[in-house]
């Protein structure tokens, strides 16, 4: 895993590995964690409390158009 990030509200994460794919995750009340495969649309105007993941709507168009996504190491926001 190279990205891990939590929703402000702590219900969803998203995460991102080697493969370069998003996933994203949902927290149930009793502290079970399992994929959310609508996630990337269901999420998309989701706040997070981190974005350090390379994939998303956030960050679309960073690696212009590069194929192998390696020229880009860490992402990050600000307001």
């Amino acid at each position: 895993m190279l990205g891990l990030d939590w929703s402000c509200d702590g219900r969803s994460l998203k995460t991102h590995g080697g493969e370069h794919d998003l996933l994203f995750w949902q927290v149930d009340e009793t502290g079970k964690i399992s994929q959310n495969t609508g996630g990337a649309t269901g999420l998309k105007d989701e706040r997070w409390n981190t974005y350090s993941t390379h994939f998303g709507w956030h960050v679309q168009g960073i690696f212009g158009g590069v194929i192998d996504f390696t020229h880009v190491n860490r992402v990050d926001r600000s307001p």
